[in-house]
């Protein structure tokens, strides 16, 4: 991740607008969900799992970051990860 700049008007776009379909349609949609989660392994590229949060993750910060937890709440975001990635975030 070194080097990386995170562009943070495109971040507050993204995440504001999933934001806002996961509001509107959160029964349709979502299933009722209270919380929206994203989470991303080591990364090793044999694990299938987890492409559809690394989506996620380039679509709102236009990198991976692996060992990662995204929790997004009706009020809240919320982001578990190291500490070199928080910094830069």
């Amino acid at each position: 991740m070194s080097g990386v700049q995170l562009n943070a008007e495109q971040f507050y776009s993204r995440i504001t607008a999933l934001h806002g379909h996961w509001l509107t349609n959160k029964d349709t949609d979502w299933g009722g969900a209270d919380a929206v989660v994203i989470t991303a392994g080591k990364g090793e590229e044999e694990q299938t799992v987890y492409w559809v949060s690394v989506a996620a993750q380039l679509y709102l910060f236009d990198v991976e970051l692996p060992e990662s937890v995204l929790i997004l709440t009706k009020d809240a975001l919320h982001f578990f990860g190291s500490s070199s990635k928080i910094k830069k975030l």
